[in-house]
């Protein structure tokens, strides 16, 4: 596995309160945040993975007879995990000079035409036959949110435990495509006999 962690961090909070002698209210919660580290290619860029996720639950547990009890439980968990590079590449600076890839102009291709005017510009990913390939991704995110609802009835009949429950789970998560926008190219070494030559 290339990539190594650091700077993990996790805080929890716990509450629970006795509303009364047959009702208990409890509240769970939680922040993680972490960051992952791809070593760096071969021209020595390193790609970053940060993580910020909150967890929330509050549940209310009911005891209605010492053989009847109920618990609610609401929660939800949200988060993000962007991607990217550590560096701001400048062309300039690397000596890349492709108009098609590096416009002056905002509205010519590709930032104009694909409405990618959030992504930092990077050199194009070379990938030459035979050796380690040089990607360089484009800026991502995959933010998500699950909501959940739970009620749990539990009921003792002499030596037998029935339980009857439901569960509402929504879940939304946007996945985003890394479209490699500026470009890839790739050398087979079909006229050198070398994909690096």
């Amino acid at each position: 596995n290339p990539w190594t962690t650091s700077n993990l961090r996790q805080e929890l909070i716990r509450v629970d309160h006795q509303l009364t002698s047959k009702n208990l209210l409890t509240f769970r919660g939680s922040q993680d945040y972490y960051v992952y580290i791809q070593p760096s290619n071969a021209l020595g860029f390193d790609t970053y993975r940060h993580s910020t996720l909150y967890t929330f639950g509050i549940a209310l547990h009911t005891t209605f007879s010492p053989t009847l009890l109920n618990e609610v439980i609401v929660g939800k968990t949200s988060g993000t995990l962007p991607t990217g590079s550590l560096q701001n590449y400048n062309p300039q600076q690397l000596g890349i000079n492709i108009p098609l890839l590096f416009t002056n102009n905002p509205a010519d291709y590709p930032s104009g035409v694909l409405d990618v005017n959030g992504i930092r510009p990077h050199p194009p990913s070379v990938s030459p036959s035979g050796y380690a390939a040089l990607p360089f991704p484009d800026d991502t995110n995959s933010p998500l949110t699950v909501w959940q609802f739970k009620d749990n009835l539990s009921k003792v009949l002499g030596k037998h435990v029935l339980k009857a429950g439901i569960l509402i789970h929504r879940e939304w998560k946007s996945q985003a495509a890394n479209y490699n926008i500026q470009g890839s190219f790739n050398f087979n070494g079909s006229y050198t006999g070398d994909a690096f030559a």
